[in-house]
């Protein structure tokens, strides 16, 4: 009641703010003597009763990490095996991959090795992003690594089956810039890893015997190295919960959208116990929840360290290179800077070693100068294209003269009628359909609609050898018999060759 008069009155406003201020108007009374109680007033005479001891506040207690106790990959004393888990298209897998593959992993480990293996049923391939166009695909070719349990299912099941997570990835982004056509293929190569372990787990309810050390691996690489020594002694006595994957090709993409080549994890090649890559091998339902959790474009080498490290899977670098195979058999061009000078010049001299020798250019002059193709037209020689103009502007009997005796080649010193017996043996002859070129004379003069003048030798060759000067002889000297047959034919009757 008391506030609210002096609110009330203007002119004691002043009065009221001052009044009302804590540090004037609040008088605090304490007791000196300890363990007694202590009160306090207002400018209302209420007192408030205090605690004797005021409790200290609780420290916020840390927070407790317990560590990961991963199982034994097998019992103590069972016999010791490793699985070796293949995955993805076979790109020359019988021919060059599966050669590496036994002799830089499959005999470097200390345990019997059980192959399993999936794909899918594919005839070719088309991947415009690694120049592949229609390249032909053998999945019977996964039979040279006779493996204990194969699978071939289809792909375009496999594409209805995870299109829910595909449209869902594609909210964040498209990391390759390519119209989300690799992150379809990271799909699937992540469903063919997964149904591949499956494939081991099965075998080893089967036979009641776990494997010890898994190892995956895809079909479409080239082995460079052979398996560290320091892993192969790793492997003997795995530690639970670690795996070794390679040190390079670490690209990570950071906040900025940018890709890095530090950072990330290598996604092809990996070696450890069974639990661990379990891990490591069930990927897709944990693509989505890591999109939404970063906040940005999937992108595998960087998905693949997260998962890992959201897993708590102690994972090792190790020195062990190989390139990706390309299905027209070329190698990618990133992997090329892989190989050091030297082992690219063995390479170099091995490839040339094995493939068919091809015949040098004298030759392949002398062959087109003898027996050219009836078939098509054969490519004539840079050299000859002057020769070759001085054939069309002359007359048909300086044409005639200049094929029975043909200038030796300057480079060769053979005689090339690769140009000379096309062009003079071609104007007497009828037009063909797909080679005919319209020229103009040299005034202008023709109208549009005037029937074209066919010519019979290459239109290639002519459009290099022809100028703006020489267009109106070159036009008289083409003049044929064929062309006087058209042109005496009325024009609704002749075919429209523009």
């Amino acid at each position: 009641t008391r506030t609210a008069t002096l609110l009330a009155w203007p002119r004691r406003a002043k009065l009221a703010a001052r009044v009302m201020s804590p540090p004037t108007c609040i008088p605090i009374v304490r007791s000196t003597k300890p363990g007694t109680s202590s009160a306090s007033t207002t400018m209302f005479g209420r007192w408030r009763e205090k605690p004797k001891q005021q409790e200290e506040e609780a420290p916020v207690p840390a927070p407790i990490t317990v560590p990961v106790t991963w199982p034994l990959s097998s019992p103590p004393g069972a016999p010791k095996r490793c699985a070796l888990v293949l995955y993805g298209l076979p790109k020359f897998f019988a021919a060059r991959s599966f050669p590496t593959l036994q002799a830089c992993v499959i005999s470097r480990l200390p345990f019997p090795v059980d192959v399993f293996v999936h794909t899918y049923d594919l005839r070719e391939t088309t991947n415009s992003r690694n120049g592949e166009v229609a390249c032909p695909l053998d999945p019977s070719e996964i039979q040279v690594a006779k493996p204990k349990r194969f699978e071939i299912t289809s792909q375009d099941a496999v594409d209805r089956e995870f299109q829910s997570h595909f449209n869902e990835l594609k909210r964040y982004g498209d990391a390759w810039f390519n119209h989300f056509v690799s992150l379809r293929n990271v799909l699937r190569q992540y469903n063919s890893l997964q149904q591949a372990y499956a494939l081991m787990e099965a075998e080893q309810r089967h036979s009641g015997q776990a494997y010890t050390v898994v190892c995956c691996s895809r079909m479409d690489v080239l082995y460079l190295d052979l398996l560290p020594d320091a892993v192969v002694r790793s492997v003997e006595a795995m530690p639970p919960g670690s795996i070794y994957v390679p040190s390079f090709h670490e690209w990570e993409l950071r906040a900025d959208n940018l890709i890095y080549p530090t950072g990330g994890m290598n996604d092809r090649f990996a070696i450890g116990c069974r639990h661990a890559m379990g891990v490591y091998a069930n990927r897709i339902p944990h693509a989505v929840q890591y999109c939404q959790t970063v906040r940005r474009m999937f992108h595998t080498e960087t998905f693949l360290k997260w998962h890992l490290t959201r897993g708590k899977v102690d994972v090792h670098k190790m020195k062990f290179r190989f390139q990706r195979i390309r299905a027209n058999g070329e190698v990618h061009d990133i992997d090329r800077e892989l190989q050091t000078p030297a082992e690219r010049a063995a390479a170099q001299a091995e490839a040339r070693a094995t493939s068919v020798a091809a015949p040098s250019r004298a030759q392949h002059v002398q062959v087109r100068a003898v027996a050219p193709p009836a078939a098509s037209p054969a490519p004539q020689p840079p050299a000859v294209h002057a020769p070759a103009a001085a054939i069309l502007a002359a007359p048909p009997s300086a044409a005639r003269a200049a094929h029975a005796a043909p200038p030796s080649h300057p480079v060769t010193g053979t005689r090339s009628m690769a140009v000379a017996s096309c062009v003079s043996t071609e104007v007497s002859r009828a037009p063909q359909s797909s080679a005919e070129v319209h020229v103009a004379s040299a005034a202008g003069a023709r109208a549009r609609h005037e029937a074209p003048r066919p010519m019979s030798c290459q239109p290639a060759a002519i459009a290099r050898v022809m100028s703006s000067t020489t267009t109106s002889t070159v036009g008289s000297a083409a003049t044929s018999q064929s062309q006087l047959q058209s042109q005496s034919v009325p024009r609704a009757q002749q075919p429209n060759r523009r």
